[in-house]
């Protein structure tokens, strides 16, 4: 089922939205971000260079063993209890 019939709008003209009902400021500049994240990556390897083998090391084994935690409260959940 179609809505909209969109062959009749025009693509070849811009469109103009009067000030007082733009809100184009509320979408986030998608480049500016990616760029962001990228420039904080690079930060944080410099100044934390050991922060990857601190996040294998201590890190990861506490959240395997969350894990598993949640892992066998479900499982003893779901079996049934003998009585």
């Amino acid at each position: 089922m179609k809505l909209f019939d969109l062959s009749v709008i025009s693509t070849d003209i811009d469109i103009e939205i009067d000030k007082d009902i733009d809100r184009s400021y509320l979408i986030p500049n998608i480049v500016f971000f990616k760029d962001s994240m990228e420039f904080i990556d690079e930060y944080i390897g410099h100044l934390y260079p050991n922060i990857v083998k601190y996040i294998d090391s201590v890190l990861t084994p506490q959240i395997i063993k969350k894990t598993e935690a949640q892992i066998l409260s479900q499982l003893n959940k779901n079996t049934p209890q003998k009585l």
